[in-house]
């Protein structure tokens, strides 16, 4: 008897890949709510304290939540990981 090569992913594999999936989703979203404060607020004001142009005050701001953003995602990412190798 033949035995087929098309591999089935069991439940819990794919249940294991969707909990990292939203482990992931969650870090994107800390990091953008948790930017947007900090970028908006902080960052934009203290840009604009210095003297310099609104246009570089609101292309920090964007480039701060782009990069809380961005470290929500490899903590979310990071956060996957470790739930992985535990269970």
């Amino acid at each position: 008897m033949a035995h087929s090569s098309i591999g089935v992913r069991s439940g819990s594999a794919h249940q294991g890949e969707r909990t990292a999936l939203e482990a992931e989703k969650l870090g994107v979203m800390a990091g953008f709510v948790a930017g947007l404060p900090f970028g908006l607020g902080l960052v934009h004001d203290l840009v604009l304290s210095q003297g310099l142009p609104t246009w570089l005050a609101e292309g920090s701001a964007v480039a701060a939540v782009a990069a809380t953003t961005w470290l929500g995602l490899r903590l979310g990412t990071s956060t996957a990981a470790w739930a992985r190798r535990r269970g």
